[in-house]
């Protein structure tokens, strides 16, 4: 037979006869095969292609490197010498082990170490079956997401490379500018181990398996069932975890007023006269890339960057006493710094009353404001990386908060289910600011900066002053009580008693959460009194960020608003997000301007004064929040 292009499927054939004769096995892409039949009469290589074939088994005794685009057409004919140089005689039939390689090895042109022998080219890793790099293999570059290896196989044997039976990995490698984590759950669940580009396994049964707690739970030998490849190293390679992490013991300790314990795998509160439950958070995936499988079809890819990412899934409810719980469950996706990039896949549900979606929650980074803030942020000295983090997650804050609030705010009248709408907001910062703290940066650019010994706070015992100092149409205010009736978990059960205009009003112990050392969020609900059973509310949602100064105080960032109206008996309105230099009067304005023709007869008349109720807590509210001595 004559010569002949190889198919382009083909990196490596081998003939039992010569003149590519007879029987071939034909291989493809980087691998190692330790033990095959020692057939062989003729061989070829493809371009980019490099090849060393030893005389033994396990890749052991006289070796020959066969460098790209070679044939050889009779090995009978080729002279095999061992280590020494010296005639052995020649390759056919002598073949029963070799090493094929994608790129150039750099031991080409003399005799490797066994060490060289499977060190893994520059952004690879290699896997394989038995211990001391034996057996089935295969190597990968990255990036590469390998969710689930019950459906990948081995390049040598098409053995998928974990059976729930046992799985089949003993040893691994990577090679430079490769950083690896293996779990042992599909997914990227379970435990993890993190390793180092350079790092050599010969026997994962001597590596112990630790969970994400630190805990012992055994070896590695045969449990590895999914494995991230980055080709950089990940920025929170550097946090000790195999992802931005929500640790939910932190997470819990972030919400006020918990009813039970964090082993509930649970977080449940009572805030106001509501009670809200919050699942712990689920990591749903996790990418090296953009783009992952098909699997993922419904994930917006397009907003995700492009060196990966991690989701997590959000389950939570209001407990409603009407019998109609509410839920409401959402992705979360960070990227590898930790900062939160996109919201998707968010539903709300109430028991078959009604069922809302909402594919995307974006944020624009060209507002005005938020571009404002950034920028006013670094130059008082803030970090640029923390200042960009807390301000998208304000910016996802009132997008959420104004995205779900045109969905569900014509569905109801409860006040509980409309104040689950800054629960999912103060949701979101916590998590947000959980993920946050594993990375432990530094908020302010220098060491010495005495805003370092300061801390954003919500001062309590002063909102009944704050309020009564509003001045006109203020009266009567009190100070913080028990809501007669309610059984909730104190300090949230508490109410404030006032009146503007001489209409019956209540605001509710406000809740904050922090974003960072940066921000803090505030939200309450304000009800107006119409009748024992009756109430019309308001929920404010409110941000303010660290001023320029130790001891000056916040500045406002953001604030909205939204009224719901007993009974459906009026349209609920709401307002946009505000931010800039006006903010408390924007959100008055509109209220105001959306008020015009709301129904008002002898009953309701505070209605007229809702936008002043409301102006007159913000600017109490902002009052309350201080800068002080930590």
């Amino acid at each position: 037979m004559g010569d002949s292009a190889m198919n382009s499927n083909v990196d490596f054939e081998i003939w039992n006869h010569n003149d590519r004769g007879g029987l071939s096995d034909t291989f493809k892409n980087t691998q190692g095969q330790d033990n095959i039949t020692g057939n062989t009469d003729s061989l070829e290589t493809a371009s980019n292609t490099w090849v060393i074939v030893f005389n033994e088994t396990n890749y052991y005794g006289d070796s020959m490197q066969v460098g790209p685009s070679t044939y050889l057409d009779d090995l009978n004919h080729t002279t095999r010498y061992n280590s020494s140089g010296s005639d052995e005689g020649d390759w056919k039939n002598q073949i029963q082990s070799f090493v094929l390689y994608k790129t150039k090895p750099s031991y080409w042109g003399r005799n490797p170490t066994r060490d060289e022998l499977f060190a893994p080219p520059s952004g690879h890793a290699v896997f394989t079956e038995n211990n001391n790099f034996l057996g089935d293999n295969r190597t990968f570059t990255a990036p590469y997401n390998a969710l689930n290896l019950g459906v990948v196989g081995y390049t040598t044997s098409g053995t998928e490379m974990y059976r729930t039976t046992g799985g089949t990995i003993n040893s691994l490698r990577t090679g430079p500018n490769a950083w690896l984590i293996v779990f042992n759950e599909a997914d990227c669940r379970g435990c993890a181990l993190r390793v180092t580009p350079n790092t050599k396994h010969g026997d994962l049964n001597n590596i112990t398996r630790y969970n994400l707690q630190g805990e012992d739970e055994g070896d590695w030998k045969n449990q590895i069932e999914s494995f991230l490849l980055y080709n950089k190293e990940p920025e929170f390679w550097s946090t000790g975890y195999p992802r931005p992490y929500i640790d939910f013991t932190t997470l819990f300790n972030l919400y006020p007023g918990t009813t039970n314990t964090s082993s509930d795998d649970k977080i449940t509160y009572v805030i106001e006269d509501a009670t809200y439950k919050i699942d712990e958070p689920e990591v749903a995936a996790q990418a090296t890339t953009q783009v992952i499988s098909d699997y993922y079809i419904n994930d917006d890819f397009s907003v995700l960057p492009e060196d990966g990412w991690t989701k997590y899934h959000i389950s939570m409810s209001h407990e409603n006493t009407g019998g109609r719980n509410d839920k409401a469950e959402f992705d979360m996706f960070f990227d590898n710094s930790g900062k939160l990039v996109s919201i998707q896949h968010f539903e709300w549900s109430s028991n078959g009353a009604y069922n809302i979606s909402q594919a995307l929650i974006t944020i624009v980074d060209d507002e005005a404001w938020l571009l404002g803030t950034i920028g006013a942020l670094e130059t008082l000295g803030i970090s640029e990386e923390v200042a960009d983090g807390f301000v998208q997650v304000f910016d996802f804050l009132t997008t959420a908060f104004n995205d779900i609030s045109s969905l569900v705010y014509r569905k109801t009248d409860n006040g509980g289910s409309y104040y689950f709408l800054p629960v999912i907001c103060h949701t979101i910062n916590r998590v947000y600011s959980t993920i946050a703290g594993t990375f432990n940066r530094p908020a302010y650019a220098s060491s010495s900066d005495s805003r370092n010994s300061y801390a954003l706070d919500f001062n309590y015992d002063a909102y009944t002053g704050a309020l009564s100092g509003i001045g006109s149409g203020v009266s009567n205010v009190g100070a913080w009580s028990l809501k007669s009736g309610t059984s909730g978990a104190m300090p949230f059960s508490q109410v404030i008693e006032f009146e503007y205009q001489g209409y019956n009003f209540r605001v509710w112990y406000p809740e904050v959460s922090f974003s960072t050392e940066l921000g803090m969020v505030m939200s309450c609900k304000i009800d107006y009194e119409i009748s024992d059973n009756k109430d019309d509310h308001i929920i404010l949602l409110m941000g303010v960020s660290v001023p320029a100064n130790a001891g000056d105080q916040p500045v406002l960032s953001f604030a909205q608003a939204t009224i719901q109206f007993t009974d459906m008996s009026d349209s609920n309105i709401m307002t946009s997000p505000c931010g800039g230099n006006n903010i408390i009067n924007d959100v008055y304005d509109q209220l105001s301007s959306q008020l015009t023709g709301t129904n008002i007869d002898s009953n309701s008349g505070g209605r007229a004064y809702l936008a002043d109720v409301a102006k007159a807590n913000m600017q109490a509210m902002l009052d309350c929040a201080v800068f002080t001595q930590k």
